[in-house]
């Protein structure tokens, strides 16, 4: 059965159970399911991919829960976005139908110009910037409920996520309705998540851990509380107030709220569940949480989008674990039921006990590749030597346990990084950065350097005015790519082998160059 079909036997067991707490207003199962179902309806059945444009919004919710329904695969388009990408994410998808919030509306309108029908939770005002646009509009609220869902089989495509590509074009994850289930069978059993927990919702729908989110909360019926704009910024005081039971976050998000002083001893302490993936979890972060939530389990999760959500997990225990910490960081612990790892050299052949490796992983997670790029996925989905199976090598650094200990996180093999979670390559704002500068002198170093995360990126250009060039790049690339900052340099600095030398580069933004 799909993924939605945990939402529905919520709905069954409970209709009158609150499933969104969003902008002051409460939703229940059976209101959120009735928004889903004329969504649908709407859409109508068929092949194709509905884009979902908006934030964390009941219609954004009821978007995701609409296209399931219906039969289609959703594609979450961040309004922020530059137009030119995410019109060719929406080209690429083939989408043919589209849920846009009101706060989304005028961007919707600019990208979905000429190619889907737009179907449409959304004030008359909102309404009216659709049709304005020339756009074929469906208002959902005028239909009647479908009456039957649609029941996909495992291989069926739940969602397509975008993320970004070295090569300078965004890479499309399909993501089946068996990868979903396979994750949710071997997840949900490590956190005894209960009726009457309250869950975060601090990741937008463009990246994949909201699935977590919304589908671990259906699973067992409890209650998702969407945060406001002002709670985003004040994460600490939005899980005290809110009183959150399940919190789930990238660690940069955690350590703002340690930075605002929100992690005081016993300052949450009706949390239970503890949640960190996307970044490198640090000791510091992990220590902290732990004290503010005496009551909770801290556990350090691990996945990259191609193996749907998260296939490790490591659980913190509060003064063992820092002496096992390699580097500062919280290791990436044990694979989940049915998820196969192996730490292998260049070759795919498994490194000895002790050693770094590749982290390879194989089981029914495993997505089935890129849209469009055969390539690509044949190139990171692959064969090993000596042991059957599909493999993905994830591109992250890892040390091979002792025995049964827990894999540690070492960093990138490439010029990968994660920005406040958010996967990014190097390469392809460096590429960006250099055509909007003009200039091959342009570098980007991520900051502060670290284990496969950092709080910003930092754009190095030999001539130019900063300003002018990260406007340029905002039309080219989504915000959490753009730099925090341009430097202009008279000259790039280069090492003796005519690389750049990232170690002036650094040394310059610490005051010593």
């Amino acid at each position: 059965m799909g993924v939605h079909h945990r939402f529905l036997s919520s709905v069954a067991r409970a209709p009158q159970a609150v499933a969104l707490e969003c902008d002051g207003a409460n939703l229940t199962y059976g209101e959120l399911d009735g928004l889903a179902r004329r969504l649908a309806a709407a859409i109508g059945t068929g092949a194709g991919r509905t884009a979902i444009f908006g934030h964390r919004t009941a219609a954004s919710t009821a978007g995701v829960l609409g296209a399931l329904y219906a039969g289609t695969s959703y594609v979450p388009v961040h309004p922020g976005y530059p137009v030119d990408r995410a019109r060719e994410m929406v080209a690429r998808a083939g989408v043919r139908a589209a849920v846009v919030d009101d706060g989304a509306a005028a961007q919707a309108a600019e990208v979905l110009r000429g190619t889907a029908t737009v179907v449409v939770i959304a004030s008359d005002a909102a309404l009216a910037v659709l049709r304005g646009a020339g756009l074929s509009v469906v208002d959902a609220r005028d239909l009647a409920p479908a009456v039957s869902v649609a029941d996909p089989g495992p291989d069926a495509e739940a969602n397509l996520l975008f993320t970004s590509g070295s090569t300078g074009r965004p890479k499309g994850v399909r993501v089946t309705h068996g990868n979903l289930e396979a994750f949710f069978n071997a997840a949900m059993p490590r956190w005894d998540l209960r009726p009457t927990d309250r869950f975060s919702h601090l990741f937008e729908l463009v990246f994949d851990l909201c699935g977590f989110d919304l589908f671990a909360a259906f699973t067992v019926g409890g209650t998702v509380v969407v945060p406001d704009r002002g709670q985003l910024l004040l994460p600490g005081r939005y899980a005290a107030d809110k009183r959150l039971t399940v919190w789930f976050s990238v660690p940069s998000t955690a350590n703002l709220a340690l930075r605002q002083r929100a992690l005081a001893p016993n300052a949450l302490p009706d949390l239970r569940v503890v949640l960190f993936c996307g970044e490198a979890l640090s000791v510091d972060i992990a220590q902290a949480f732990q004290l503010a939530a005496p009551q909770a389990v801290v556990e350090n999760v691990y996945g990259p989008t191609e193996v749907t959500l998260a296939c490790t997990g490591h659980r913190w225990l509060a003064g063992a674990d820092p002496e096992a910490c390699e580097g500062g960081v919280v290791p990436i612990g044990r694979p989940f039921e049915g998820v196969e790892v192996r730490v292998v050299d260049a070759d795919g052949h498994e490194v000895a006990e002790g050693e770094a490796g590749e982290l390879a992983l194989a089981g029914a997670q495993v997505t089935p590749g890129y849209l469009d790029d055969a390539a690509q996925t044949d190139r990171v989905f692959v064969s090993l030597p000596g042991v059957s199976g599909r493999w993905y090598r994830t591109g992250d650094r890892v040390r091979r346990p002792v025995g049964e200990g827990p894999i540690a996180y070492l960093g990138r093999a490439d010029s990968q990084v994660q920005v406040n979670g958010y996967r990014v390559e190097v390469a392809e704002v460096e590429g960006a950065l250099r055509a909007v500068s003009e200039t091959a002198d342009a570098t980007i170093l991520p900051w502060p350097p670290g284990v496969g995360r950092c709080d910003a990126l930092i754009g190095f250009v030999a001539g130019g005015e900063p300003h002018r060039i990260r406007t340029a790049l905002a039309t080219r690339l989504p915000y959490y790519m753009v730099p925090r900052e341009i430097r202009i340099v008279d000259a790039m600095p280069l090492t003796t082998n005519g690389k750049v030398d990232r170690k002036a580069l650094a040394a310059l933004l610490e005051g010593k160059g």
